[in-house]
C-alpha cells in the first residue's frame, strides 16, 4: 500500500462529510481508494478467511481485525522463533 500512497487507509479514519459539501469530493475519493485497499487485502488472504472479512466496512477495520487475530505478543512464540 505504501507504493501506491494508500498506506494511510490502514491507520487513519475516513474523512467525514461536513454540512456544506466542500469536502464531498475528498470523501468520495477516499471511499474509492479504500475499496481498492480492501480488495487488495481480501485478495491476499486464504479463501477460507474471506467470509470472515465481509462484515468490515473499511480497510482500517480489516487491518485491525487481522492484527488482533494474527499478531500475538507471546514470550513462548518469541522463544520458538529464536
Amino acid at each position: 500500500m505504501r507504493g501506491y500512497g494508500l498506506y494511510f487507509h490502514l491507520t487513519d479514519d475516513p474523512p467525514t462529510v461536513v454540512a456544506d459539501p466542500s469536502n464531498a469530493n475528498a470523501a468520495q475519493t477516499w471511499e474509492i481508494n479504500d475499496g481498492k485497499v480492501m480488495a487488495a487485502m481480501v485478495n491476499s488472504v486464504k479463501q477460507s478467511m474471506i467470509m470472515s472479512l465481509r462484515k468490515f466496512r473499511t480497510a482500517k477495520a480489516i487491518w485491525s481485525h487481522l492484527k488482533e487475530r494474527y499478531v500475538q505478543d507471546s514470550g513462548a512464540l518469541l522463544h520458538t522463533l529464536m
